[in-house]
């Protein structure tokens, strides 16, 4: 049996006033096989950010249950999952490789951790560097050394290349590709652009206007 990375049953999520962290979804149900790429396509309308905000416990359902490797979303499997949004925001103050160490505190509770793919996403030149003073493409290459903190089970990426260079973008396709290839992991990709997706992912399922349109390669 395939074990699930990350589950959604019957989910149903009405955004409240002044609640910008998801548009309505209604009896979605839906699950994501552990060791494989996997792409939610669809706007910021489409009820996919939703079910990611869900699975991170920034927002609460309705009606539904979340399950991330089996157990809820929360302190417990922290460690299992890393997350990427779409704009990396911090400290504006704190040195990258002070906010790197705070990540990694927070992730483990203060336990033992290490940092995945510097050459790839080139970290080291900026770890003395303060964040404010960090052009677009190196606040997302530091938001994604962030997620990807002692390699987690479950990698979440929001519009993974936004402000990426070309060059960095095509470092993060070899570094996904080979957490696929050699690594039993799970990568959820959330983009708008189709074909990003689909080079990035195996599986994916589209999303429209709060439901699921359609799946591809599941």
């Amino acid at each position: 049996m395939t074990r699930k990375a990350a589950q959604w049953d019957n989910i149903t999520r009405h955004p409240k006033n002044n609640d910008h962290l998801g548009e309505s979804i209604k009896n979605i149900s839906l699950s994501i096989p552990h060791g494989f790429s996997f792409g939610f396509i669809g706007d910021k309308n489409s009820g996919s950010i939703t079910l990611v905000h869900l699975l991170l416990d920034f927002i609460k359902p309705v009606a539904g249950r979340v399950k991330i490797f089996g157990a809820p979303p929360g302190p417990a499997v922290k460690n299992k999952i890393g997350y990427c949004p779409e704009f990396f925001n911090s400290f504006p103050g704190a040195t990258s490789g002070r906010l790197l160490k705070l990540f990694a505190e927070l992730k483990t509770s203060g336990g033992q951790y290490n940092f995945q793919y510097p050459e790839e996403l080139e970290i080291d030149p900026l770890l003395e560097v303060k964040f404010k003073n960090l052009n677009p493409d190196q606040k997302k290459r530091l938001g994604l050394a962030a997620a990807a903190i002692n390699n987690p089970d479950l990698l979440v990426l929001v519009e993974p290349t936004t402000c990426l260079n070309p060059d960095t973008q095509e470092n993060l396709f070899r570094v996904l590709n080979r957490r696929q290839k050699n690594e039993n992991k799970t990568t959820l990709v959330v983009s708008s652009q189709i074909n990003l997706v689909r080079r990035l992912c195996e599986k994916n399922i589209r999303f429209e206007n709060g439901r699921i349109k359609k799946k591809e390669g599941t």
